[in-house]
């Protein structure tokens, strides 16, 4: 049970605990250095009676009340993480083969701390895409092939259940035993026919690999050219990034002269 005492971020507390009547908590995860997105939840390692081992996603609910409107927040955090479970299920109940859904979900109620923590269990993941990816070494093009077809496959599942990703990059691609590729955290996936929390933002995922039509505010109005438009560019800008080791965007960038940046510039696309 959760201490009666605890008064702090209970998402940050949970070592020791067993959830669901099956997982025990063993490991609060370090987030690397070169980390990206997941501000609003803590992940650990968990393992259930038989010794496997699984990664759990907390939500962290005092992240909201750092800010001037934390009911505001609350609000936002809430509606998003119920948004992404709801999408995990829908790849769940398809069973997709290379995206990865929560095997596990619950919530914890702490006596002495208002909200309750929600979470989310996945499979264990050996390393994101980025850990194999060394243009240091030798290139291989059949593991690189190999890869990218995955990773392709799992955008191909995501369209064919009307998914867009909206946020496919390295770090989102996670790899399994066998060198079996997943695509990853879909908080900022977007469904044809159910309204995101991120809906109206031009720029769902990371701006720092948008589409250079987004970065200029040339949106479509068409669902599926804007959305699927926008992973089949982030599957291009993987292709990149396996042959040259970095992204389209950034790559972008680097040549454009800076009064041509999207940053400064001010005419028309």
């Amino acid at each position: 049970m959760p201490d009666a005492g605890l008064i702090g971020d209970p998402a940050h507390e949970l070592n020791g605990l067993i959830l669901n009547d099956k997982w025990k908590v063993i490991e609060k995860n370090v987030r690397p250095s070169d980390a990206t997105g997941g501000y609003f939840s803590v992940g650990y390692i968990v393992k259930d009676s038989t010794g496997h081992k699984a990664f759990l996603k907390a939500l962290d609910f005092s992240k909201p009340f750092r800010n001037v409107d934390p009911s505001f927040h609350l609000q936002i955090m809430t509606a998003a993480f119920n948004f992404e479970r709801e999408v995990l299920k829908q790849c769940k109940d398809h069973r997709l083969t290379h995206v990865v859904f929560a095997i596990d979900e619950g919530t914890i109620n702490f006596p002495n701390w208002k909200y309750p923590v929600q979470f989310l269990i996945f499979d264990l993941a050996k390393a994101d895409i980025r850990s194999l990816k060394n243009v240091g070494q030798a290139f291989d093009l059949a593991w690189t092939l190999r890869s990218l077809h995955q990773i392709a496959v799992g955008v191909w599942q995501l369209h064919k259940i009307e998914i867009a990703h909206q946020d496919l990059r390295p770090s989102n691609v996670l790899v399994y035993e066998g060198d079996i590729l997943k695509v990853a955290d879909l908080g900022r996936s977007e469904c044809r026919n159910r309204v995101a929390p991120h809906s109206e933002d031009h720029i769902p995922g990371a701006a720092s690999y948008a589409p250079p039509e987004f970065l200029y505010r040339e949106i479509s109005s068409d669902w599926g050219c804007r959305r699927f438009g926008c992973d089949l560019y982030h599957l291009g800008s993987m292709v990149i990034f396996f042959f040259c080791g970095m992204q389209m965007t950034p790559m972008l960038k680097s040549k454009l002269h800076e009064n041509h940046l999207w940053t400064t510039w001010r005419g028309t696309y």
